[in-house]
């Protein structure tokens, strides 16, 4: 039978524990009391209740679009602050200090590569330097591993 007939076979056994289905009823927003989902409202304003909610969109459009903004909210086990306003979702360490971004760690990287590039240039000079001490010292009849 394929997709429809366990469609079908999963709406027949949910629908014998009790559970009602809504397809066709579009969600605006899911309902966080206490830190976690406890329903969900409905696009014509009405609000449907119940212990379990079950999603199928992504995290980022369920975190972004389906839930209210949360400000300051804290993970109990974790103790990360994450903080989603309308534009954004910022995470903030225990100690209060900012998770960097993508883009924040990836400019830090090119930072970060561009010293150790002038540092390795640096060090090639100061070696060729060097070398060119060490057999100046040879021609006058110095041994520079002697000094």
């Amino acid at each position: 039978g394929g997709a429809i007939t366990v469609i079908n076979a999963l709406r027949r056994a949910v629908q014998s524990a009790k559970v009602e289905i809504r397809a066709a009823s579009p969600v605006r927003s899911i309902l966080i009391e206490w830190d976690r989902a406890a329903g969900v409202v409905l696009k014509n304003g009405s609000q449907l209740r119940a212990p379990i909610i079950i999603n199928a969109l992504d995290a980022s459009r369920t975190f972004l679009d389906m839930i209210e903004p949360i400000a300051d909210w804290v993970s109990p086990l974790l103790q990360i602050k994450f903080n989603l306003t309308e534009d954004e979702l910022q995470l903030f360490h225990p100690d209060g200090q900012r998770f960097l971004s993508y883009e924040e760690i990836a400019q830090q990287l090119g930072v970060e590569s561009q010293k150790a590039e002038t540092e390795r240039q640096r060090a090639e000079k100061a070696e060729a330097r060097a070398n060119i001490l060490a057999d100046k010292l040879r021609e006058m009849g110095i041994d520079p591993d002697q000094i």
